[in-house]
């Protein structure tokens, strides 16, 4: 079984909690984008996975003019790809799966598109594969 979708959305990597007058918060934009994504995955028949599972997730990003692709076919530029898949991971917790403890294999990709977006595909672990 294997689930399969891509959102319209700019990638927006994970803000790292800060700590205010009542304790630690989640920046504004990182809940936003969580939000839209967490709209998205559930509007494209979600299966909740059980158990171990892989994803795998390309991060579309906009090649900036700057940029030419015969000089940097690859985006070396932050955020740190990592940073792009906390946020996915934690969107999709209790949609896709019940906690990101569950991944046992993650591929991540940036690369550079026309429109930015976010592909996201999860399948369960075979279990005669180590």
């Amino acid at each position: 079984m294997k689930w399969t979708a891509t959102f319209p959305l700019s990638p927006v990597a994970k803000g790292r909690p800060r700590l205010g007058k009542f304790g630690a918060f989640t920046p504004a934009k990182t809940r936003k984008a969580e939000g839209e994504l967490r709209y998205f995955i559930s509007q494209n028949d979600p299966i909740l996975f059980e158990g171990a599972i892989c994803v795998a997730i390309d991060f579309v990003l906009v090649r900036p003019a700057s940029v030419k692709p015969a000089k940097r076919p690859w985006p070396i530029t932050r955020p740190d790809l990592d940073n792009y898949c906390k946020g996915v991971m934690d969107a999709a917790n209790g949609i896709l799966w019940q906690d990101d403890s569950q991944i046992v294999t993650l591929m991540s990709r940036k690369l550079y598109g026309d429109k930015p977006a976010v592909k996201l595909s999860v399948w369960k672990k075979d279990r005669a594969k180590a």
